[in-house]
């Protein structure tokens, strides 16, 4: 996959279970080297901007729900990009 990867994720997420798809396919293309820190960092902040109520309940920690359907080794990466985001 290039980098391009991201042109077609959406900005606007409505349900959980579509956050969690595009958490996975994010985070996994992420893990596998095909898109870099930034990339991933700016793609979350986007859908934190947009859809935060779909991430988290404050701003900071994956809500348990999310956690539950994206796992908790992506919910690590999506707390430390949080982190990052909310300074």
């Amino acid at each position: 996959m290039a980098q391009n990867d991201l042109n077609d994720m959406p900005a606007f997420i409505t349900t959980k279970s579509k956050m969690a798809a595009n958490l996975n396919r994010v985070i996994d293309l992420y893990n596998l080297g095909q898109i870099n820190e930034s990339q991933l960092v700016s793609q979350i902040a986007v859908w934190h901007k947009n859809s935060r109520e779909m991430l988290t309940s404050d701003g900071k920690v994956p809500s348990p729900g999310l956690v539950k359907l994206i796992g908790k080794r992506r919910s690590m990466v999506l707390a430390a990009v949080l982190a990052q985001i909310s300074e």
